[in-house]
């Protein structure tokens, strides 16, 4: 639930034009005069180690994440340097993203939200490319290359030809 209501407040927040700031329960409400006098989430909340503060810190993350990301799997020789240059971003966005604290500090395995952008997206073959060689570079599969890109015979691929990666 307590995602949900975050989806739900970061929803009106860009309807209406507000940020995590403007978001108050009903007993802060109260205390302002402007709302009835119950404490709505606030008996909840610390059951599960939750507060007002955390549930607007939860929103704000949401608001400032990009619309689309793709997860991606850290391999060995991974940095989050090399991983911003290959896929057009920089390393304090993924670091926030992720909520990664050290940036010198991923590890193999771990997953990874990286933004989606229109550079990322397409990719074009160069020589000595194959659909594995690229699906191993973007982490993804080669049935998914295929598949995004309408791909009859994955053996027929040409350099200078952009291929949808996500």
């Amino acid at each position: 639930m307590f995602k949900e209501a975050v989806e739900l407040c970061v929803y009106l927040c860009k309807l209406y034009d507000l940020n995590e700031n403007n978001i108050i329960c009903h007993s802060e409400g109260y205390k302002l005069g402007i709302s009835s006098n119950h404490a709505d989430v606030m008996h909840w909340f610390p059951l599960h180690g939750k507060d007002m503060d955390k549930f607007r810190s939860a929103v704000q993350e949401t608001l400032n994440m990009p619309a689309e990301y793709f997860e991606y799997k850290v391999r060995l020789g991974d940095t989050l340097s090399k991983l911003a240059a290959r896929y057009f971003t920089d390393v304090s966005t993924l670091a926030r993203l992720n909520n990664i604290k050290d940036p010198n500090r991923i590890y193999i395995g771990q997953i990874l939200k990286i933004p989606v952008s229109s550079e990322n997206r397409i990719y074009t073959v160069v020589k000595g490319d194959s659909l594995w060689k690229i699906a191993k570079k973007f982490n993804t599969t080669v049935a998914e290359l295929v598949r995004l890109n309408g791909i009859i015979n994955a053996a027929l691929i040409y350099p200078g030809q952009k291929l949808r990666i996500y």
